[in-house]
């Protein structure tokens, strides 16, 4: 019995918005009731189709999104694992096996700077196993948390930083995909996962390789990726081509890849590299041109002005998230790094962006 107001225009768009081409609904009156109501009532979380089951999930709440998400520890965190937001119903999590690469953007004082330090601070905690390779071409001033740590290296000019590059895009990718190959292995975990007396190592591959994983931070790629101050034109060619070999390359063999910027020219950001980065966090922008460059759609253009809020785009969903707040102090603390001196502003408050 459908109600006089719901008609095939609205339910066209309900289909459109849950990516669902099937008719089979036997309560269309019902499902767009809620649709309306979780729109109308600014409580819309999550719409996700089950095709499989012919069935659609809908999770709403009545719950404003809250505009801050503070954390004090990653206890519950698995190896390679990692802390994206929450949104209304639910802390979301993700891992570097599933989302091996993230591009990280939104403008100025927005989180990103804030999302990037607990994300380094997390994996490196949880994972000692894992190395740090942090490029920031301003004196490294944003990575000044983890400086001197073991397992880190802070790159702050183009040298260090392309040297960094090229081993892993080269080195690194190629020795350990010829011993994937030779052990007939999809990743590392296959090939670790084998008996060591069992373990096939060719030629030009010594038994002693590391196999640690390597994670690979750039800060502000608007920096690394276009000529300018930083880096000349062939500088910029070498970068690009080595960035973009570790973002197609670089899951299987244990080396990840985060795209920090708050300027995501497309210019700047190689969209073949782009494609690659499977895991998007993205705050607030000026303008829907912007947002579709990065996400594909305006939604973080619509972003309401409050930090740390974000869109989280993976290969299976898009939500809206309070990203997880972790200052510079707190970091540094839980690091056991407390010699790093805060920045702050002129009422001696610790600055966060």
């Amino acid at each position: 019995d459908l109600l006089p107001w719901i008609n095939n225009e609205a339910y066209k768009e309900l289909k459109r918005l849950i990516n669902y081409q099937s008719d089979n609904y036997s309560d269309k009156s019902k499902l767009f009731w809620i649709y309306t109501n979780a729109i109308l009532n600014k409580t819309f979380d999550e719409i996700k189709s089950i095709k499989a089951k012919g069935l659609v999930e809908i999770l709403y709440s009545y719950e404003e999104l809250k505009s801050d998400f503070e954390i004090s520890d990653f206890k519950n965190l698995e190896e390679g694992e990692f802390i994206v937001g929450k949104s209304r119903s639910k802390v979301i999590k993700a891992d570097l096996i599933n989302v091996p690469h993230l591009l990280v953007a939104g403008q100025t004082t927005m989180g990103k700077s804030t999302f990037v330090r607990q994300f380094i601070t997390s994996l490196y905690l949880k994972n000692p196993r894992y190395t740090f390779e942090l490029i920031d071409l301003k004196q490294g001033l944003e990575f000044q948390t983890f400086q001197g740590l073991p397992r880190v290296k802070v790159s702050s000019n183009i040298a260090e930083a392309m040297k960094i590059l090229k081993k892993l895009s080269t080195t690194v990718i190629e020795e350990r995909s010829k011993l994937l190959l030779a052990n007939q292995c999809k990743d590392i975990n296959s090939f670790l996962a084998i008996s060591k007396k069992d373990q096939v190592y060719p030629e030009g591959v010594d038994k002693r390789i590391n196999l640690d994983r390597h994670i690979v931070v750039i800060d502000e790629a608007f920096d690394l990726f276009m000529a300018g101050a930083y880096a000349d034109a062939k500088e910029v060619q070498k970068s690009r081509r080595a960035a973009s070999k570790i973002a197609a390359q670089g899951r299987a063999v244990g080396v990840h890849i985060v795209v920090a910027t708050q300027r995501p020219d497309r210019s700047a950001v190689d969209p073949q590299t782009k494609a690659n980065l499977v895991g998007k966090v993205c705050f607030r922008v000026s303008n829907i041109a912007t947002s579709t460059t990065l996400i594909d759609n305006r939604s973080a253009a619509d972003l309401p002005n409050i930090k740390g809020r974000a869109i989280w785009q993976s290969t299976s969903r898009s939500d809206q998230v309070q990203t997880p707040h972790l200052t510079e102090t707190q970091a540094r603390e839980l690091l056991g790094n407390k010699d790093i001196k805060v920045s702050t502003d002129d009422a001696g408050k610790e600055v966060d962006e």
